[in-house]
């Protein structure tokens, strides 16, 4: 920062701490407090959408790569005298077909269709919030030096040629902080305005992605149905595999080592 920098953010400083106290006015600006307020409130929800259209994509991505996981671990603990171990293997390669390809290609679709356009939504935000910071400091200034006027006013100087250097510098600090504050009240209403036709191709493209993805994992693990029926397993009977698990669960329960801590 440079010394002129310096000096200029001490005597902003100067000026909020005098507002503080009432010793010099503040220049309100309703329409642009309502404006400021808005875009705050959207960007806030913007920056929530990307988060969590991020976090959907890793747990989509944690989803699969678990279950192909889980699809190895079931497949190591079969050899070839059970009957189900053909099924493990199968599971296991469907699993992986889900992970290496399945998702793989809703990952591309999600990113190109979905997160790249939210997380462009928010570009521009950095850049938008330091005009605003701008702004502030150009109203300081402003209130600074309409300050100065008011008392040369009330109270002339012997000199009166300080009362137009005062006014010079007010007319300048006036049109600088026109130039950024007019710039504000015409953007930031602009991404609020045009949020639901940027949005809602994304919106289409996310529902029409997870269909693609749903229709095609369940093609995959659909085609074990002949599979498991030949192994004696009935995958359409979902209570029946739930009283079969229940049973061996209460088969375990029945072994001492189960009571050993009781």
């Amino acid at each position: 920062m440079s010394w002129n920098g310096f000096k200029k953010k001490i005597n902003r400083v100067g000026t909020m701490l005098k507002q503080t106290t009432g010793m010099i006015g503040k220049t309100e600006d309703k329409e642009f407090n309502s404006k400021e307020r808005r875009f705050k409130s959207y960007e806030k929800k913007i920056t929530t959408l990307c988060n969590e259209a991020k976090e959907y994509l890793n747990y989509v991505r944690a989803l699969t790569l678990n279950e192909y996981k889980i699809a190895e671990e079931i497949d190591g603990l079969y050899n070839e005298n059970f009957d189900m171990a053909l099924c493990a293997m199968n599971f296991k390669t469907a699993a992986g077909k889900i992970n290496d390809g399945t998702r793989l290609e809703f990952d591309n679709n999600y990113i190109t269709t979905v997160l790249n356009p939210v997380n462009q939504l928010g570009v521009n935000f950095p850049t938008v919030n330091q005009l605003i910071s701008k702004r502030e400091n150009k109203l300081l200034d402003y209130d600074e030096c309409k300050s100065k006027v008011d008392k040369l006013v009330d109270k002339p100087s012997n000199d009166p040629t300080n009362l137009t250097r005062a006014e010079d510098k007010l007319n300048y600090a006036k049109e600088a902080y026109d130039v950024i504050n007019d710039a504000l009240l015409e953007y930031l209403p602009k991404p609020l305005n045009t949020r639901i036709d940027y949005l809602e191709p994304s919106f289409d493209a996310l529902i029409l992605s997870q269909l693609s993805f749903s229709e095609k994992s369940f093609n995959t693990l659909n085609e074990l149905q002949n599979k498991f029926a030949i192994a004696g397993a009935n995958l359409e009977n979902l209570e029946d595999l739930t009283q079969r698990s229940d049973y061996a669960l209460q088969e375990l329960k029945k072994l001492g080592i189960c009571n050993f801590h009781q």
